[in-house]
């Protein structure tokens, strides 16, 4: 497949749609352009032997809204494009596109409706995947700077070239935020899924094959806080348990991420985050023990520091440095890469 047609054909069909919005009022229309070389340490998430290329990286992303006194509206759609230099078979092409509809009753009430989708294709490899995901719920009418959100959510993991990691999901949460003026804000969320996948459920041996279908129940809790002012800061603690009927992906993990954004002068911002985590499996695994396939969907620890420019109110130079030590498809087994990234951004 000729990747530089395919990036035109999406790049192509990006502009038709941006034009096609910008045209329908009342409906708002920003779009972004970043270009770009990256440097990749570990392009294949190697737990062993690594290989670095260099990374020609180009991203579309065009987003609509509508507002009137009773309906928002908004719908995003970005497609990138990464192409690796003496490795083909990992040149990809990433589409995210998303939409939500919510409706503002007289007394504070919203009702809203969410979908998301992606889809990650690999011009030289098998391995395409796509994701869907939906919710509704409502959030309450706010009492004294505290709000309540209920929802219900579903989704899915397709692989395009098998079906031993494809999943569907249904789940519920529930949401407390609270507003501390107008700097500070908080957050404390319930969550709940459960996975059906279509492997079939293993016991601790892979030798013994039960008749049903690998089931499992994550429940999460997340508190978030926030704070801006001058400096933006940003703060997360999930604590999240999984039990599942495969019993070597029973585990318990807490999870931290913060996110630091400052202004170093006049047209220069700095922003650093953090993301940690503490995963322990109870049981033991056999050999092989594969949870997932594609190992970018797993983000286990990481540091990333990003630095702007902005030369004009549309244009800006970017550079990300960033460094990653994630689990592989393989549980407990974690591979390392750093990331360098220097490009331009313009916004439309």
């Amino acid at each position: 497949m000729n990747w530089l047609r395919v990036a035109c054909k999406i790049f192509g069909c990006t502009f038709f749609l941006a034009t096609l919005a910008q045209a329908q009022r009342p409906w708002q229309l920003s779009a972004r352009l970043q270009s770009g070389v990256e440097y990749d340490s570990n392009i294949y998430e190697s737990t062993a032997r690594t290989a670095s290329a260099s990374v020609g990286r180009f991203l579309m992303q065009t987003r609509a809204t509508y507002a009137s006194p009773r309906w928002r509206i908004t719908l995003d759609y970005s497609a990138a494009m990464l192409a690796y230099e003496g490795a083909r078979d990992e040149n990809k092409v990433l589409q995210e596109g998303n939409g939500s509809l919510m409706w503002l009753a007289k007394n504070g009430m919203r009702l809203y409706l969410r979908g998301q989708g992606n889809l990650k294709l690999y011009l030289e490899n098998p391995t395409d995947y796509a994701t869907t995901s939906g919710s509704f719920g409502t959030i309450l009418p706010p009492i004294k700077n505290l709000s309540f959100e209920i929802g219900a959510e579903t989704g899915q993991l397709d692989y395009a070239h098998g079906d031993d990691f494809d999943f569907t999901f249904n789940g519920a949460f529930l949401a407390l935020r609270r507003q501390f003026g107008a700097q500070i804000s908080s957050e404390a969320m319930l969550l709940y899924r459960r996975f059906d996948y279509v492997r079939p459920s293993f016991a601790n041996t892979p030798s013994y094959l039960e008749a049903d279908t690998q089931k499992d129940d994550f429940t999460a809790l997340r508190l978030a806080a926030s704070y801006s002012r001058r400096i933006l800061l940003q703060g997360r603690i999930e604590i999240q348990r999984n039990r599942s009927t495969r019993s070597v992906f029973d585990y318990n993990r807490l999870q931290m991420h913060m996110l630091v954004g400052y202004p170093l002068a006049p047209r220069w911002l700095l922003r650093a985050s953090l993301l940690f985590q503490r995963k322990s499996y109870l049981a033991a695994a056999p050999p092989i023990s594969l949870p997932e396939l594609d190992p970018e969907r797993e983000q286990s620890n990481n540091v990333v520091f990003d630095l702007s420019r902005e030369l004009s109110q549309t244009t800006a130079l970017l550079l990300r440095l960033s460094y990653h030590n994630n689990e592989s498809p393989v549980r407990s087994l974690f591979y390392r890469k750093t990331l360098v990234f220097a490009g331009v951004e313009l916004h439309l």
